[in-house]
């Protein structure tokens, strides 16, 4: 019986034992027989001791994230896919063409990063592993990698297949647990999970604790879509994480929220606390609309990939210097957020040769905020293209027609779905546009969790001008703007679907 089979039996039998406290038994087994003991030797000695009986035949135990450590063979254990990384091509110094991608799986205790080589990397593709699977990794090594971090690899013994969900299963947090915005943090108490973009990385301090012993602490500033976050990190965990860089992605997991003076707060990070670095922005050849919008003012390279999702009319004014513009709005989503993007002057016109659903690449332009929403502008400065359609982004959800509730809405969304009920009766008047008489209708809407404005112009406002209070109606594909006082209201576009 192999070593690697005594261990999963001995941890089978005392399932309150740490992976790392059966290794200490093992080594003090052989260092009082002073090198005389194999590890399979100690091993037995172990498993006799703990009244294990290795004759008889049990399935085996999978271990957890935190029972993995560096030169493990043959482990398999199970967790929930964090990320999914495209495959990658290398050369082999015999001149062979090679194959690898990797994932992020995470369990309640830990993250760890999976590299899965060669003709396994088709595993991935064939069962169309995504982001929030639960996926169990079979017969992997456990190796170091460039950053010290633990890896999983799987070569031509090692397989990958994904578990189905079952309900009430503790086992494998949703991917909610590990998705937590920094907005949402003042809302939460004790430990916490997210993951953001490394900001700015400042000094490492040292002080003296009360036993006479040196203590280390270390603040970064953590950003993503929503907002920015002080983290600190205590002692062992500065040393551990030492290589931070700007730009750096990092999952946390078990951090914990303190609420500071006023209404600020950090997240402090020490010994029960996991962080694992997935990735860095500024190596990633177009980001997410996600990850732009988190590292806009460290970042001003402009390149966006999207399917249209949504587009409005061409719109002509006059500047003040009594030259004529023209002005269209495309709306852009690649899964992980929506894009507004303002073609001016001649890049408008590119309008009409694109349609609902196609694949939009975006170079150069420069980007605007409001309110922490970003619109990018392209003007003579930028290009637009239209890209062949991949099956990822085919298979992109409709994400603006995911329905929210009207009390969740911020002024950092673009283009949402809403239903509720008539609050106010329509006001319909007419509006003087350059000469043009346009029908607005003003209504409120809401639901259990809120109110807002609905402002509905031209054909459309016909539809609501008859709703009385009560009335149900649902808004698909609505802008999300905001009145003169900031406060947020929606308003229709040319894609916006009404129902009533």
């Amino acid at each position: 019986m192999k070593f690697e089979e005594i261990v999963r039996r001995i941890l089978d039998e005392n399932k309150e034992m740490k992976y790392e406290e059966l290794m200490n038994l093992i080594e003090e087994k052989k260092r009082e027989a002073k090198g005389y003991l194999t590890d399979e030797g100690a091993a037995r000695i172990v498993a006799s001791e703990l009244g294990v009986k290795l004759e008889y035949s049990r399935g085996k135990r999978d271990l957890e994230i935190d029972d993995l450590i560096s030169g493990l063979d043959d482990v398999t254990f199970s967790g929930r896919v964090l990320a999914v990384y495209p495959p990658r091509s290398f050369k082999r110094r015999d001149g062979t063409e090679g194959k690898y991608a990797k994932l992020e799986v995470g369990d309640r205790k830990g993250v760890v990063s999976v590299v899965v080589w060669d003709d396994k990397v088709e595993l991935i593709s064939s069962q169309k592993i995504a982001r929030g699977d639960v996926v169990k990794v079979l017969h992997g090594y456990v190796r170091r990698g460039l950053r010290g971090d633990l890896e999983v690899h799987l070569g031509s013994k090692g397989s990958l297949e994904v578990l189905p969900e079952k309900p009430m299963d503790d086992r494998y947090p949703s991917i909610e647990y590990f998705d937590l915005k920094i907005s949402d943090l003042p809302k939460k108490k004790g430990k916490v999970s997210l993951r953001g973009f490394v900001h700015k990385v400042f000094d490492v301090h040292e002080f003296d604790r009360s036993d006479g012993t040196k203590g280390k602490v270390r603040r970064i500033l953590l950003s993503d879509e929503t907002g920015k976050l002080t983290v600190v990190l205590w002692n062992e965990k500065v040393d551990e994480l030492r290589d931070l860089r700007v730009g750096d992605l990092v999952q946390i997991v078990n951090g914990r929220v303190k609420k500071m003076n006023g209404d600020s707060i950090e997240l402090h990070i020490d010994k029960s606390s996991i962080v694992k670095v997935m990735g860095n922005y500024f190596e990633t050849d177009i980001p997410t609309i996600r990850d732009l919008q988190a590292n806009i003012d460290l970042d001003r390279r402009l390149k966006v990939l999207g399917k249209l999702v949504s587009l409005d009319d061409i719109k002509e004014f006059r500047r003040k210097d009594g030259s004529e513009g023209k002005m269209a709005r495309i709306f852009l989503s690649d899964g992980t957020g929506i894009l507004q993007v303002n073609l001016w002057d001649e890049k408008a016109e590119i309008l009409e040769n694109l349609k609902m659903g196609d694949l939009i690449l975006v170079e150069g332009g420069h980007i605007t905020e409001r309110f922490g929403r970003l619109n990018l502008n392209l003007n003579d400065n930028g290009r637009i293209e239209v890209k062949r359609m991949t099956q990822e982004y085919k298979k992109l959800n409709d994400v603006e027609l995911k329905p929210k509730k009207i009390g969740e809405l911020t002024r950092r969304d673009v283009l949402v779905t809403v239903e509720g009920k008539v609050n106010s009766p329509p006001q319909v008047r007419e509006v003087d546009v350059k000469g043009e008489k346009i029908p607005l209708a003003i209504l409120e809407i809401g639901d259990e969790t809120g109110r807002i404005r609905l402002k509905v112009w031209r054909e459309q406002a016909y539809i609501v001008k008859n709703l009385s209070k009560g009335d149900h109606i649902k808004v698909k594909r609505a802008l999300v703007t905001t009145d003169p006082s900031g406060a947020i209201q929606l308003t229709n576009i040319k894609t916006t679907e009404l129902e009533v």
